[in-house]
């Protein structure tokens, strides 16, 4: 079936979204109708199952809540029992707590970055990415992974097309793949991390 709007008084616009475990569909970078603009920073669910209903009220659990550290959310990634949220210069939490704010936001790591919307990839719990200038990981915690070859990676990759940039998660090897573009647009190279 092809793709349709979702009703009148969903978001107009969003940089990405999620399905949550608890069933809320969030966007990122949502379109705030109270002030009629895009914000970059704004995160909004709808009601718990219903996708339709996005304006709060005491009987859904629809909300909004805006992110204070950065320009503009990045990219986001489920993981366990929460979301991690990338902003330009931070990470945080969102975790589902129920009725009446639904979600909590917690600040994690402050200068910390994330070369695009798809550079992190998650494995039980683990979630790793890359950086604009390291890579990175968090199992509770917000580290720098051990990288002999950092130089290298991030003196080659093409600045202006970092964004363009993916993780996966190879299991069979128990490996974490990054992949950058050094020459063009399209992601050429790659970086891998024995987790």
């Amino acid at each position: 079936t092809r793709a349709t709007s979702i009703s009148d008084n969903a978001p107009e616009t969003g940089k990405l979204s999620l399905v949550s475990e608890d069933r809320h569909l969030t966007i990122y970078g949502a379109y705030d109708q109270t002030n009629s603009r895009n914000d970059p920073m704004l995160v909004a669910w709808s009601d718990n199952e219903d996708y339709t209903t996005w304006t709060p009220t005491a009987t859904n659990t629809a909300g909004s809540y805006r992110l204070t550290r950065g320009t503009r959310i990045v990219g986001a990634i489920e993981t366990r029992n929460q979301a991690l949220i990338f902003t330009d210069t931070s990470l945080y939490s969102q975790v589902f707590t129920g009725p009446p704010f639904t979600y909590r936001f917690s600040l994690l790591a402050q200068d910390v970055t994330i070369a695009g919307p798809n550079a992190m990839a998650e494995i039980n719990g683990l979630v790793f990415w890359m950086g604009l200038n390291d890579f990175y990981f968090y199992d509770g915690r917000v580290s720098v992974l051990p990288c002999p070859g950092r130089r290298t990676v991030f003196d080659s990759v093409v600045k202006n097309q970092i964004q363009t940039g993916f993780a996966f998660i190879n299991e069979q090897f128990q490996e974490v793949w990054f992949f950058y573009a050094t020459t063009g647009v399209i992601p050429n190279k790659y970086a891998a991390y024995y987790y």
